[in-house]
Parts: structure tokens; C-alpha cells; sequence
């Protein structure tokens, strides 16, 4: 059975988005952050500062990047009917 998706929620998108960008922040920051204590050129305050806000600042991107995303498909499913799916019962 083909089924297309026309229309995604550009704020459900966002959210969702947000979560996922969170759950790979929550993975690859602590690596950085090892990487930068054990580094022999020590990085300083502001750096690991920096690394804390990560997190925050990937959510953010996560968002706001499903809200455009979501929007810009909207509009070219609109042109070319959106993408063709197929699902099995």
C-alpha cells in the first residue's frame, strides 16, 4: 500500500528535532570534554564553559531547523506531491 506524506507539523518537527539533537548532544559532549581535559594544551575556563552550553545550543538548532525544514518540505510537497511511501499490514 503507497501512501504519501503531504504535510509535516513544522512545530512537531521542531520538537522532535530538538529532542534528537539533545539525546547527541548528551552523547558526544562528554567525549569532547575528555578530550579537552586530557588534551597536554590545557583549553581553559571559557572553552569548557562553552562545552556545557552545548547542549543548550544544539536543542535550539534542533528546533529551529525542524521548524524550516518542516516548512520547506511543506512547500515542495506542494509542487511535486510529497514522498511516496510504501506500508505493509
Amino acid at each position: 500500500m503507497n501512501k504519501k506524506i503531504k504535510r509535516i507539523a513544522p512545530l512537531q518537527l521542531g520538537k522532535m528535532l530538538a529532542v534528537l539533537y539533545a539525546i547527541f548532544s548528551a552523547i558526544i559532549i562528554p567525549f569532547i570534554i575528555l578530550g579537552m581535559i586530557s588534551s597536554p594544551r590545557r583549553t581553559g575556563l571559557i572553552n569548557m564553559g562553552l562545552m556545557i552550553l552545548m547542549p543548550l545550543i544544539y536543542i535550539v538548532i534542533g528546533f529551529v531547523g525542524g521548524i524550516i525544514v518542516a516548512a520547506v518540505y511543506n512547500l515542495c510537497a506542494k509542487w511535486v506531491g510529497g514522498i511516496e511511501i510504501t506500508l505493509e499490514d
